[in-house]
C-alpha cells in the first residue's frame, strides 16, 4: 500500500494505492489520525488505485468515517473500482460512505457541505 497526501484548501486528500490489509492497515488510520489532529475536518479518500481491501481495512475506514462524523467534520470517497466496489456492495457500505466517481466530485460535494 502506498498513501499520498495532499491538500485543497481546506480538504485533506489521501490517495491509497495497492492493497490494505492486515498488515498494513494501520498505517492509513495513523496518517488520518495525525491529520485529524492537525486540525482538518473534510477528508477525500481517492481509491482510484486501490486494488484491494480486506476486512481490516474495511473496519479501519468505518472507524475513520466514524470519527470524522464525531468531530464534526465529512468524509467523501472517490474513485471506487472493480473489486473494491463489489466489497462495498457486498457489505451495503456503498450507502454508509459518500462516494464519488473522481476527486473533483468529491472536493465539490465537500465544499457545497459548508
Amino acid at each position: 500500500m502506498t498513501l499520498i497526501d495532499s491538500t485543497n484548501n481546506d480538504i485533506q486528500i489521501i490517495k491509497i494505492s495497492g492493497e490494505v490489509d492486515i498488515y498494513n492497515c494501520n498505517n492509513l488510520k495513523q496518517m488520518f489520525m495525525s491529520k485529524l489532529e492537525s486540525g482538518f475536518k473534510k477528508f477525500l479518500f481517492d481509491m482510484e488505485e486501490l486494488t484491494y481491501i480486506d476486512s481490516s481495512g474495511i473496519g479501519i475506514l468505518i472507524f475513520i468515517k466514524t470519527t470524522v462524523s464525531k468531530n464534526g467534520g465529512r468524509m467523501v470517497v472517490t474513485g471506487v473500482k472493480d473489486s473494491v466496489h463489489k466489497i462495498f456492495e457486498l457489505t451495503k457500505l456503498s450507502s454508509f460512505f459518500t462516494i464519488a466517481d473522481e476527486q473533483p466530485d468529491g472536493i465539490n460535494i465537500l465544499n457545497s457541505a459548508e
